[in-house]
């Protein structure tokens, strides 16, 4: 069995969660403001957001829903269905960090684990935790 099937728990850092959230709605989302409107600006991904979502549309009340199931003291699973994996992870990410910032995501092994030990010691402080294939 190779290092990248092993599982190694997670061990979150809130600073590094906190700034990655930031990166992730700004980068990866939103885009950033006063630049993702501009030419030639706005052809650039990392400005645009990479993903182009501007706004999210989600209802106090569902917010509220969510924060009962996922908010302090739960321990939740979300299993999302994804048929465009990088823009569904991207929003999931967002969602869950408003009610519950330091949540666990879950990740393939191959991310978590495969891309050398630097990277796996970045995930496993983004609080990712790697699925490990069984038997």
């Amino acid at each position: 069995m190779g290092r990248i099937d092993v599982f190694v728990a997670p061990r979150p850092n809130p600073a590094l969660i906190k700034v990655m959230t930031i990166v992730n709605r700004i980068v990866m989302l939103r885009g950033v403001p006063g630049f993702r409107d501009l030419l030639p600006f706005n052809r650039l991904a990392g400005l645009r957001g990479v993903a182009n979502v501007r706004h999210i549309d989600f209802p106090v009340a569902d917010q509220q829903k969510l924060q009962t199931c996922c908010g302090q003291g739960q321990a939740t699973f979300i299993t999302p269905n994804h048929p465009e994996f990088f823009t569904d992870w991207m929003i999931d990410k967002e969602i869950v960090s408003r009610v519950s910032p330091l949540a666990a995501s879950w990740a393939t092994h191959g991310v978590v684990n495969g891309l050398g030990r630097l990277m796996q010691k970045f995930w496993l402080a983004n609080n990712l935790i790697a699925q490990i294939p069984g038997n």
